[in-house]
């Protein structure tokens, strides 16, 4: 891979600024692979499973409160324990995509947890065939009662259950099927290599960042907004929980893994010290330390709604951005930044929805017929087109682009939760810059609450309510603000 070179500035320096990148740790999930500790457990898990089965399979209705308040107690136990594997497995799988004796053993772990899942899966659907009257009885007793977020969740599902063997089926047929794909997927896009020639965008930061710096900037900009959050923070760099560097093989882009409760979240960047890798370091701890904190909600509850996936992750972007502004006195810089900002601010929202809008329209179409390839790119080309308008001219090359988006094969629709993330973040800034009191305490109270709550109950003690126009106008009035505040630089 060649090196690209910033304007003025030596390779020698680029990657002397590079130097010292952090590369996780994942012993605390497990010492290796072949670790008689992980051997150890995947043969109790699926001991543990097959004796789960055999207890309550065809049992739920008839169990008292306390009764299934156990049994799901069992159940979330043996959850985390397949999570402890399979977060382990995907990791070091994301560490070097191209190693075929990693991607063997990831392939492994796979198989071996969608057995136990498969094991498992009666739990679900039994829970999902209790009548309303009989579930919400048993739900009032104390050993249950703190699982009805779960539960809700869970039977959120109901309408559109299959028999019992069908869903198997299609649980057994995971591994071979959409897991594979992804697999093909990931392996194949960081196998990719990209000549560069040599020069940079036009006016572009021609300074190189070094990580101790990204490292402070960030927890700096957290902790102004709240030390707690830079507490947590900090213990992702001073754990081993980040890999930073660019590896041949390595996964593409940047993710937080929240693993599992009893352990702790991983980040995977590929930091090349520009401005954009800070902020996406403040992105992804953002994320992390948001799992963190939900983590106090167990294993089963600690996943966030989607509608706030992107909260945290998006504000902590906002609070390094403004961090970095403020320390920016060159106004062509600020400028700079500021137009940056604003670009992404826009591709998070129009950029995003026409994601989703691509998706429905390929979908919606796939139900009459099968999509050749020349038909998908005509779809992506006509959504992004009316999304962007005619200012901007999309080529023929562009009708390939959507390949590339991960999240169109990981999780099918997840984009627009950037769209909605960015502007319920700006909607909560925009609470926050009009008081800051108290505003740190109730936002950390958010964090926390993982999956127990909805985000209309969320937003409550915010004064925002996302069914309001008054809600999106709060947020677009930031955007507009830093737009004031381009067009008035020289």
């Amino acid at each position: 891979m060649r090196l690209r070179t910033a304007t003025g500035l030596a390779v020698g320096q680029r990657q002397t600024a590079l130097l010292d990148l952090p590369e996780w740790d994942l012993s605390d999930l497990y010492p290796g692979r072949d670790s008689e500790a992980l051997a150890r457990d995947l043969t109790r898990l699926t001991d543990d499973a097959e004796a789960f089965r055999e207890r309550y399979q065809g049992r739920l209705a008839d169990l008292s409160g306390t009764a299934l308040g156990a049994a799901v107690e069992a159940y979330e136990r043996l959850q985390e324990q397949s999570g402890r594997i399979i977060s382990y497995a995907s990791l070091v799988h994301a560490g070097d995509l191209a190693d075929s004796e990693i991607g063997r053993f990831f392939q492994t772990m796979q198989e071996r947890i969608n057995a136990v899942s498969t094991t498992l899966l009666f739990f679900t659907l039994e829970l999902n065939r209790l009548d309303d009257a009989d579930l919400e009885a048993k739900e009032a007793d104390p050993a249950l009662i703190g699982y009805r977020p779960w539960l809700r969740d869970t039977r959120a599902f109901r309408p559109h259950q299959l028999s019992d063997e069908i869903e198997k089926l299609l649980h057994e047929k995971y591994v071979a099927g959409r897991a594979a794909w992804t697999r093909l997927f990931d392996e194949t896009i960081a196998d990719l290599r990209f000549p560069i020639g040599g020069k940079e965008l036009p006016e572009d930061e021609d300074r190189q960042i070094p990580w101790r710096e990204a490292e402070e900037t960030v927890l700096s900009a957290y902790g102004a907004f709240s030390p707690q959050l830079a507490v947590i923070g900090g213990r992702f760099f001073a754990g081993r929980w980040i890999d930073a560097p660019v590896r041949p093989g390595k996964a593409s882009g940047a993710f937080a893994h929240p693993t599992v409760p009893s352990a702790h979240p991983y980040l995977l960047l590929n930091y090349q010290g520009r401005v954009r890798d800070v902020m996406t370091l403040a992105h992804e701890l953002g994320h992390g330390v948001h799992q963190v904190l939900a983590a106090e909600q167990g294993y089963l509850m600690a996943d966030t709604p989607l509608t706030l996936a992107e909260t945290a992750s998006v504000f902590g972007e906002m609070l390094t951005f403004r961090a970095l502004l403020a320390r920016q006195t060159d106004p062509k810089r600020r400028k700079i930044m500021l137009a940056a900002k604003v670009e992404d601010m826009l591709n998070t929202v129009v950029r995003q929805i026409a994601f989703a809008t691509f998706e429905l329209a390929v979908h919606d179409e796939r139900r009459e017929a099968e999509l050749t390839p020349d038909r998908l790119g005509e779809i992506w080309l006509t959504v992004q087109r009316e999304s962007l308008g005619p200012a901007l001219s999309l080529g023929e090359p562009y009708r390939y682009y959507w390949t590339y988006i991960p999240h169109f094969i990981h999780t099918p629709f997840y984009v627009y939760a950037y769209a909605f993330g960015d502007c319920l973040v700006n909607s909560l800034y925009a609470v926050y810059q009009d008081a800051h009191q108290g505003f740190a305490e109730k936002y950390l109270e958010l964090l926390r609450a993982g999956g127990t709550l909805r985000h209309r109950e969320l937003l409550a003690p915010f004064d925002l309510d996302a069914a309001e126009p008054s809600f999106w106008s709060k947020g677009l009035s930031v955007i507009a603000g830093f737009i004031d505040e381009l067009e008035q630089l020289p």
